[in-house]
């Protein structure tokens, strides 16, 4: 199930079933797909309230369910993913995670997006933020290449 909903009251919803994948018997959350899909949800909130003279607040909301010792994966260029080499890999300690945030303004779309990936980054206990490349063409930055759906 895959859905975009623009809501009466200009509010976006993005819903993604299936959005984890498994390596051995490991859940793996795509990181770099969760940032780079925020991103594009926070830039067309922000195209709809100029549009539509929406005003604030603003509430944006992250769920991700059965994230129960899953981990991180489909990083940015330049970091080891689950399964390769022997590092182990950090997981997430809750069964579902869910992460809230409220604003007066809209934030910017790459802020919101990056701090997202911080924030989903240290729910699986690490501070890596592998969403940003460590080397290639984007190093230093979000690396766009991810499938949206």
């Amino acid at each position: 199930m895959r859905y975009l909903a623009l809501h009466r009251h200009g509010g976006i919803e993005i819903g993604l079933g299936h959005l984890a994948y498994q390596v051995g018997k490991v859940r793996v959350f795509p990181l770099r797909r969760i940032v780079g899909l925020a991103w594009i949800t926070a830039a067309l909130q922000t195209e709809v309230v100029g549009r539509w003279a929406i005003d604030g607040p603003f509430e944006i909301t992250v769920a991700l369910r059965n994230t129960s010792r899953a981990t991180l994966g489909a990083f940015a260029e330049g970091w080891a993913e689950p399964g390769q080499g022997l590092a182990d890999f950090a997981t997430c300690l809750d069964e579902h995670l869910l992460l809230h945030r409220e604003t007066d303004g809209l934030p910017d779309p790459e802020t919101f997006a990056l701090d997202l990936g911080d924030r989903v980054e240290q729910a699986f206990g690490t501070v890596h933020r592998r969403h940003l490349a460590r080397r290639g063409e984007h190093e230093g930055g979000f690396d766009p290449r991810f499938q949206v759906f």
